[in-house]
């Protein structure tokens, strides 16, 4: 290739990583303008349920505690909610940040911190989009998936509530993207 080939090529590298963090900027913006919506009234009943789990639990020091589920203090089951059904890793992510930031936990507290990781769970489902859309088209396509991701009115909703579905999407999308990333590139598992 030549060396203005070469030039062309970077400029327009340049040019589509531009346009992706502009996309990813505006996603942010609809993802946290007016996260604090209800002015901490807790109206949506998920977002209730799980902030009130998420106060109730208490972090543990060490592994054995947490491996020793019986006893465990962040098991929802021993903190009076048997009926915890939604996936524990955000939650414990959660509680921690909480306690690291204002040492104690409460319910303002939670939807404080649960809300922004929330957004950013599904502002990273935007970045696969594009990622898993550019491997199997083109990065035309791939911006293209992700306007439409970053400006679809379901996933910007759902970011302003600490629920489990945004981070449900990312892992989803993040298995996808492995999954296509195999398809692509002919991996193989030595025998």
């Amino acid at each position: 290739t030549s060396p203005q080939m070469d030039k062309k090529n970077r400029g327009r590298t340049l040019f589509f990583d531009i346009l992706l963090v502009l996309v990813l900027i505006l996603g942010a913006f609809f993802r946290l303008a007016g996260i604090n919506w209800g002015e901490y009234q807790h109206l949506h009943p998920d977002e209730r349920f799980l902030v009130w789990v998420g106060t109730d639990i208490q972090p543990v020091d060490s592994l054995s505690e947490y491996f020793d589920t019986a006893n465990s203090t962040l098991n929802p089951n021993n903190r009076g909610h048997g009926f915890y059904v939604y996936g524990t890793l955000p939650m414990f992510i959660t509680r921690y940040i909480v306690e690291w930031v204002y040492g104690h936990s409460g319910f303002n507290e939670m939807a404080n911190i649960g809300r922004p990781l929330s957004a950013l769970a599904d502002l990273l489902t935007v970045l696969l989009v594009y990622l898993i859309a550019a491997r199997l088209y083109n990065r035309k396509v791939g911006i293209l998936a992700a306007i439409f991701s970053a400006a679809a009115v379901l996933q910007i909703q759902q970011s302003h509530f600490f629920t489990m579905d945004t981070f449900f999407n990312f892992f989803t999308y993040l298995a996808i993207y492995f999954a296509v990333r195999v398809a692509k590139e002919n991996w193989s598992i030595p025998v």
